[in-house]
């Protein structure tokens, strides 16, 4: 979405107004240009007729740049036969842009009212049309209390069989839209709360990695796989006992091809089957921790060296 825009003319550099502005102050004319852009946005975004209050040379000054003295010469130099006001007139405190509309046609503050007001009508309409949908008065919410059921047909003499239908709410037919929503809800079953096991899980992974999930979320996707897998019928110590075989399994913890640590939550509880490989995993093997983990790879690689260099000492 853009945001907001003033029209500049793509000549304003060579405009004999900003040339008078150039020779009476010194400026370059980037500079120049540079502030009478920041002039109009300025005027575009807080007023809708050009008028900016309580603010004299020195004040345009300290919001637009450049001195008191450049800003009395923008006053002076824009002046021609064909426009006498020019483009800055100071009067009464204020700073004024003359002609204002007819150069900016709607300022910023205005198209924002004018946004505002298009919206409160749009929001008016469709509350509207909500009313006149559900054959209500304007205005009035939907209540089931104020619609009144339609008329059950006649029992046939040899009705065949039907499949069943969705109970109505309230005497309401189902066509009707309040009585479908609130029969959405009548069916729908509160889901399970599993947050106080889901975070016994969090903690338990805790104290191998102390520093991961301080705070778990329910926007996790962990949290997500383990609230799946205790909806299949996982129980909390299962999935402590997978998180501990993880812990145990010299492949999970870095014994492979290509010596990488995978013992993330995710990975454990990502699917039945893994749960299931790192339960089974013997229970003899220590469950270490990950800093033991690194103090062990850091001997075996110091064990391997002295071997290394061992052998090298008896062939030399």
């Amino acid at each position: 979405m853009a945001g907001d825009y003033i029209p500049i003319d793509h000549d304003l550099p060579d405009k004999p107004e900003v040339l008078g502005i150039i020779e009476a102050t010194g400026e370059p004319v980037d500079v120049v240009v540079f502030r009478l852009f920041n002039l109009w946005r300025l005027a575009d975004q807080n007023t809708l007729d050009g008028v900016i209050r309580n603010c004299g040379p020195r004040g345009l000054a300290s919001r637009c740049g450049g001195t008191a003295d450049f800003w009395l010469a923008v006053e002076a130099k824009t002046k021609t036969d064909e426009n006498p006001e020019g483009w800055l007139v100071f009067q009464d405190g204020n700073a004024i842009i003359p002609r204002f509309k007819d150069r900016f046609r709607k300022s910023a503050k205005q198209r924002r009212i004018e946004g505002r007001e298009r919206k409160q009508e749009w929001r008016k309409k469709k509350r509207d049309n909500l009313g006149t949908t559900l054959g209500q008065p304007v205005g009035q919410t939907c209540d089931h209390d104020h619609l009144e059921p339609e008329p059950e047909p006649e029992p046939e003499p040899e009705p065949e069989p039907e499949q069943e239908q969705e109970p109505e709410v309230l005497g309401v037919a189902s066509a009707t839209p309040c009585a479908a929503a609130a029969a959405r809800k009548a069916r729908k079953k509160p889901a399970e709360d599993r947050s106080r096991e889901i975070l016994e899980v969090f903690a338990h992974y805790r104290t191998f990695h102390p520093g991961s999930f301080p705070a778990p979320k329910s926007g996790m996707k962990e949290w997500a796989k383990v609230r799946a897998r205790l909806g299949e019928g996982y129980s909390v110590a299962d999935l402590c006992a997978a998180i501990d075989g993880c812990h145990r399994s010299p492949y999970h913890c870095g014994e492979n091809d290509k010596g990488k640590v995978y013992q993330n939550l995710e990975l454990i509880v990502r699917d039945a089957t893994h749960v299931e490989d790192l339960r089974a995993i013997p229970e003899q093997q220590p469950v270490l921790s990950e800093k033991e983990m690194r103090g062990q790879r850091a001997g075996q690689q110091w064990l391997d060296r002295m071997e290394e260099q061992d052998a090298h000492d008896a062939t030399s």
